[in-house]
């Protein structure tokens, strides 16, 4: 059993980073083919059978969703591999930007698409809503409800909106709650991936920071981990792991041309040590 511990902010849950941003996808939402589970629902509640069940069904939806990740991948027109279920630790500092409208989401895992979606990129932390409501409650200090931040949050519920996946005000001030933790256990163990801090093969241990690759091999966020990309920038974290979501076409075609060494990171004036160039 887990001991709560206090901190600065009150009392933790438990001694671990709490996982957040864990958004709901076509991967993640119940599809036609999880009818059969579906129907076995009422066998939840039942000693033993229940509990096994759940389990059953938390281990099916994360195979379920990486077997839909290696057919992006393979679909893909690529020779390098795209190894679509990897994890890549990178440079906070490599992540600046983000693309803006959000094209893609994390059923796109594994893909390879050409076209302009790269060019249309906002500053992460320039001018960002959320970023000032992070500095404001833990630089300087001030409650949630007393930041503009979440005072917006909660006029979009009052307007029958969602914010940060909730429908309810007090949905959403347990979960700003909850991210106090994650800040304590950032700031203290710095940045933990998913898969070491959820409970076994599930969705959750899936919830990585994601990022595209743009033409020219820069990171771009990709929308999942909001909250935990934006701390790791305000803690000034070195690193952070990240998912690979979708790369550009013509960074795929120089990953190729490299794995099959017709040229060389250097002589395309590429970083050799960019992460997505490496064990190709």
């Amino acid at each position: 059993m887990r001991r709560a511990t206090w901190t600065r902010f009150g009392k933790r849950k438990h001694d671990r980073q709490i996982l957040v941003d864990a958004p709901e996808t076509k991967a993640t939402r119940m599809s036609p083919t999880d009818a059969p589970i579906r129907r076995l629902s009422f066998l939840s509640d039942v000693p033993v059978v229940g509990s096994r069940l759940r389990r059953g069904w938390r281990v099916w939806r994360y195979h379920h969703i990486r077997l839909g990740w290696r057919i992006n991948a393979w679909r893909a027109p690529s020779n390098a591999p795209l190894r679509p279920t990897n994890l890549l630790r990178v440079s906070t500092d490599r992540i600046t930007h983000r693309v803006s409208p959000e094209p893609f989401d994390r059923d796109d895992t594994g893909r390879v698409v050409g076209g302009d979606w790269d060019q249309q990129s906002t500053h992460l932390i320039r001018n960002d809503s959320l970023y000032q409501g992070l500095v404001d409650r833990y630089e300087r200090g001030i409650t949630w409800r007393e930041t503009d931040f979440y005072t917006q949050q909660v006029e979009r519920i009052e307007r029958g909106e969602q914010a940060w996946g909730c429908s309810t005000i007090e949905k959403l001030r347990t979960r700003y709650e909850s991210l106090d933790d994650v800040y304590e256990s950032m700031r203290t163990e710095g940045y933990r991936p998913a898969h070491e801090l959820a409970d076994g093969r599930t969705r959750r241990s899936l919830d990585e920071i994601g990022v595209h690759v743009a033409r020219d091999g820069k990171l771009l966020f990709a929308g999942d981990g909001n909250h935990r990309i934006r701390l790791a920038k305000l803690l000034e974290l070195d690193t952070v792991v990240v998912r690979i979501i979708v790369r550009h076409a013509d960074w795929q075609t120089i990953r190729d041309r490299i794995a099959a060494g017709d040229v060389t990171p250097d002589q395309l004036d590429l970083d050799p040590t960019h992460p997505d160039l490496q064990n190709l």
